[in-house]
């Protein structure tokens, strides 16, 4: 099953959740108990070419 980011619309934090498509309409907020939350969008991941098989997978540009 996917993980995804949600936020609460009554605390307004971020959390994550594993969802199966399902039961994607009972998420509620894993800080207040809140029943109105809504999906991000999450960021793809993106590979240079050639680094598929790379271990680590660190971005160029001397980012740790």
């Amino acid at each position: 099953m996917p993980i995804y980011e949600y936020q609460c619309e009554q605390c307004r934090k971020i959390f994550e959740a594993i969802v199966s498509l399902r039961s994607e309409a009972d998420i509620l907020c894993k800080y207040c108990g809140g029943k109105e939350t809504k999906k991000l969008i999450s960021a793809g991941v993106s590979l240079a070419p050639g680094t598929e098989k790379s271990p680590g997978c660190r971005p160029r540009g001397g980012f740790s």
